[in-house]
């Protein structure tokens, strides 16, 4: 996109990996679509190399109306389901000015190595489920020989997943008398069906959903630690 094209949103983002002589925001142009908190890659320097950098505002208008003209568009955002909150953002903005870090290095702080990838950071989940109905199950539990099952391992299995229709891989294997062998049997004779389910693993999915409004109460020793830290920090000089 031309830069005098330029008529959509603007952001401000934060460089990831960047000296701290540059640790400061930098306005690019952007979608409608782009959210506070939202890891993108964007051109920057003269070689317009691609560099990892999280949005810390959205706006209509950029920060520095004068050099309009120079703006460079974000390049991609990197939508692996890992988004920096309000609270989060908060945190990196305090441990940057606290522990004079750079904000990159605070962002990386608080998020898990995967999260800046350009990959979805996936968890798969096997699960076991029955290919019979309830008919044709009793009667191979009530068969003998090779139309029936001898193993108690297998039969627990079939018993088990009769009830529930289907149930993850784990909770099937630490059933009473179950080995992962009467699991591949089961599924060789097509009596059950493994499937392997992948979903985005986020640890921050349900952050902040609920929160213990509940006033802190201290212990006694707690309450003799607080004092004397509150007593501390009041006084007008230097302590550890």
């Amino acid at each position: 996109m031309d830069a005098m094209d330029k008529t959509g949103s603007y952001c401000r983002v934060c460089l990831l990996d960047t000296p701290y002589s540059l640790d400061r925001p930098f306005d690019y142009s952007c979608g409608d679509d782009l959210r506070v908190g939202d890891i993108v890659r964007v051109p920057f320097g003269r070689a317009n190399h691609l560099r990892t950098a999280v949005v810390i505002s959205v706006g209509d208008t950029p920060s520095d109306t004068a050099s309009l003209s120079l703006i460079k568009s974000v390049g991609s955002v990197v939508r692996n389901g890992f988004s920096l909150s309000a609270e989060m953002l908060a945190l990196c903005s305090f441990l940057k000015e606290y522990t004079l870090c750079t904000f990159g290095e605070a962002v990386r702080a608080i998020l898990p190595p995967g999260a800046l990838g350009g990959s979805a950071n996936l968890a798969f989940r096997r699960t076991c489920s029955l290919t019979v109905n309830r008919d044709e199950l009793d009667r191979i539990l009530g068969a003998k020989g090779r139309a029936g099952v001898r193993s108690d391992g297998q039969r627990q299995i079939l018993r088990y997943l009769a009830d529930i229709g289907s149930a993850d891989w784990e909770l099937v294997r630490h059933q009473p008398f179950v080995e992962p062998s009467h699991i591949k049997a089961l599924e060789k004779r097509g009596l059950i069906r493994v499937n392997s389910v992948e979903s985005p693993r986020n640890p921050y999915a349900g952050y902040g959903q609920t929160r213990d409004t509940a006033p802190i109460e201290l212990t006694e020793e707690q309450c003799a630690a607080y004092s004397t830290i509150e007593s501390l920090y009041e006084e007008d000089r230097a302590r550890a």
